[in-house]
């Protein structure tokens, strides 16, 4: 990917806003990548010639924490779109789509809600819904279930540990690609091994996948600790706030986001269409054919 179509901008409270431009269409998206993703995760998404071709541009943003921006303060995200809407400023970008993958949707949805004079659609892949205070998430891995009980109860704990998981994840990421693509593999369910492997099947696209990777935990974990953190109190806004149309892929068997809380995501938006298909979490990724007709033409 080319370096001049990454920028940084500065926001008015003096934190630093970090995105990459992908495609030249006059169709605009913001996207907001998942936990262990940053500005790059397009460029193994989605590829350059299939935007190309439907005329799509993505604007990806690296979330608070994560690559090049500032780690954000305070719960909630209700601060969050000014910085979107900020970035959409400074590109000439008057009203744009928005998409969330994994952990950001919220950030999409919050987006939506507070501009519903701007953006346009959601598409919403693999997306994290609000969990009540009083529910225990359990998610597919036993790990995965503490950090988001130390999210609620001892969030002190969450940016040490969510370093240390930053530190393993990058000395993992080093060395020969193709076997750091195996060792990815083997920790998946088979659904998200397969969709993986056909993915980052080309040698340049693993090479933006690993450097997506590093700049995720470029800031030590700050920006995991920061999701787990906000996902896990009140967001400061309701889906039914939601006016747009929203579009939904979900896996029904994702280990990471349980279908059962995209199932009551989708109940709670006025009007979305949901499409629950067989897969882990990168199922929605054996969709790219539909999810690309749908940023260029609209909801069917």
């Amino acid at each position: 990917m080319d370096t001049e179509k990454q920028i940084t901008i500065g926001l008015p409270d003096g934190r630093h806003l970090g995105a990459a431009l992908f495609g030249s269409g006059d169709v605009p998206f913001l996207f907001f990548h998942g936990l262990g993703g940053s500005r790059l995760s397009p460029g193994w998404m989605f590829p350059a010639a299939q935007l190309q071709q439907v005329g799509v541009r993505l604007v990806a943003m690296d979330r608070p924490g994560f690559g090049l921006s500032s780690a954000g303060q305070g719960l909630g995200f209700a601060r969050y779109p000014g910085d979107a809407a900020a970035l959409a400023d400074q590109l000439g970008i008057g009203r744009f789509g928005v998409i969330g993958v994994s952990m950001g949707a919220a950030f999409a949805y919050a987006c939506a809600a507070a501009h519903p004079d701007r953006v346009t659609s959601v598409v919403i892949l693999s997306g994290m819904g609000p969990v009540p205070g009083h529910e225990r998430l359990r998610v597919g891995s036993t790990v995965d279930s503490a950090f988001w009980q130390l999210a609620r109860r001892a969030p002190w704990l969450l940016k040490p540990l969510c370093g240390l998981t930053a530190s393993m994840t990058l000395a993992a990421a080093r060395g020969d690609p193709a076997k750091v693509r195996q060792r990815l593999q083997r920790s998946m369910p088979g659904s998200d091994q397969q969709t993986l492997q056909a993915l980052l099947a080309d040698s340049e696209v693993l090479a933006v996948f690993l450097e997506d990777l590093r700049e995720s935990y470029r800031q030590k974990g700050a920006g995991m600790a920061g999701d787990l953190v906000r996902y896990s109190h009140q967001w400061g806004f309701r889906l039914e706030d939601v006016t747009q149309h929203v579009t939904l892929w979900h896996g029904t068997e994702d280990p990471k986001v349980p279908v059962e809380l995209a199932r009551r995501a989708a109940s709670k938006l006025p009007h979305c269409e949901a499409r629950f298909v067989p897969g882990g979490h990168l199922a929605a990724c054996d969709h790219l054919h539909e999810i690309m007709k749908v940023l260029a033409t609209g909801p069917a």
